[in-house]
């Protein structure tokens, strides 16, 4: 019989008991036999067999027959403990009383006595399945419920580190295509791009178990990947950066997720030397806005729409609030503020 209790738990048990028998019209001094010295209590005998059935029932007779919904076993167990039980009780207190007469019919007399562990009255095995029956689903439903909510929290880190996983190929090869154009282009450019690259890599590896990290350092890592950017298409985009926030330390933003704003803005739109498209990253009170003027490109970009759908799960596992987008003659993405606990 294995008793899955802990140990605040046992001494909740021991302090029960205590002031379960304390409460007990019981004579525990007097003759336990002598039943003419305890007219209207329970039998000594049956109160001390009272925590015995209720362990046994809650521990071993419900997880292993009423859990898998055996019914009839239980009842024939429980049945067949009790009726046992009760006979050792009545062979056991007619042998010490040596009865005067016919020995079994006074076993027959004193197995429908008051002190019968079944039918007596009061009866404390009564209350012992009683008490263990409310005790065995109080505890299974706190277990379920621990087991319920540690189970979402592993299903959301699973879902999150998923979501997490699905930034880091696309941030690659996208980089990759880049670096390759430049090799032919500026050989001395592509390891400066090369370096730059390196660095960010470094950083989202280095933050790759971190939920959402310091949108300082989100904001220093969307300057060097401008700089990237900068890099390959010259004016054909310009960036702006505002700080209306102050110190960007006190809140958390997903990792990359303003460079996928950023990312999604030029593979979507379309900028020359003569008309550069104008993209503007500010933090204020309001949240953190990469907004600009849409101008799609001549060639549709294939595109399935999954990293705003990452961003906005993600955003989902962090904050209360949603990701705002506007999509006018301006486009534009407002990313909620997480203020960092301290």
């Amino acid at each position: 019989m294995k008793a899955d209790i802990s140990k605040k738990e046992a001494i909740f048990h021991i302090l029960f008991w205590i002031g379960y028998f304390s409460t007990l019209n019981t004579s525990w001094t007097d003759n336990w036999l002598d039943k003419s010295t305890r007219p209207d209590t329970s039998a000594p005998l049956s109160v001390l067999l009272t925590p015995i059935f209720f362990y046994l029932n809650a521990f071993w007779l419900i997880p292993n027959f009423l859990k898998s919904k055996n019914w009839y076993r239980y009842f024939l167990v429980t049945s067949s403990i009790l009726l046992l039980t009760e006979l050792v009780r009545s062979l056991v207190f007619m042998a010490l009383t040596s009865p005067d007469g016919d020995f079994f019919t006074a076993l027959w007399n004193e197995s429908w006595s008051r002190d019968n562990l079944i039918i007596g009255v009061p009866n404390s095995m009564f209350f012992a399945f009683f008490l263990s029956f409310a005790y065995r689903f109080t505890k299974d439903w706190i277990i379920s419920n621990q087991l319920i909510g540690q189970l979402k929290a592993e299903k959301m880190e699973m879902e999150l580190r998923t979501l997490k996983s699905q930034i880091n190929p696309h941030f690659l090869f996208n980089n990759l295509n880049t670096l390759d154009d430049l090799i032919d282009r500026d050989k001395q450019l592509a390891k400066d791009y090369l370096q730059r690259l390196s660095a960010l890599y470094r950083y989202l590896v280095s933050n790759a178990d971190e939920n959402a990290v310091s949108l300082q350092q989100e904001w220093d890592f969307i300057g060097n990947y401008i700089y990237l950017l900068e890099t390959r298409f010259g004016v054909v985009y310009q960036f702006e950066k505002i700080n209306d926030l102050g110190n960007l330390r006190d809140y958390l933003i997903p990792t990359a997720s303003l460079q996928l704003l950023l990312e999604n803005a030029v593979k979507h739109n379309q900028g020359s030397i003569k008309e550069p498209l104008h993209i503007t990253i500010k933090a204020s009170k309001e949240g953190i806005s990469v907004s600009h003027i849409k101008r799609p490109k001549m060639t549709a970009v294939a595109s399935l729409g999954t990293g705003l759908k990452n961003l906005k799960a993600r955003y989902k596992f962090l904050s209360d609030e949603a990701i705002v987008i506007k999509d006018g003659e301006t486009f534009s993405v407002l990313l909620p503020l997480i203020r960092q606990l301290t």
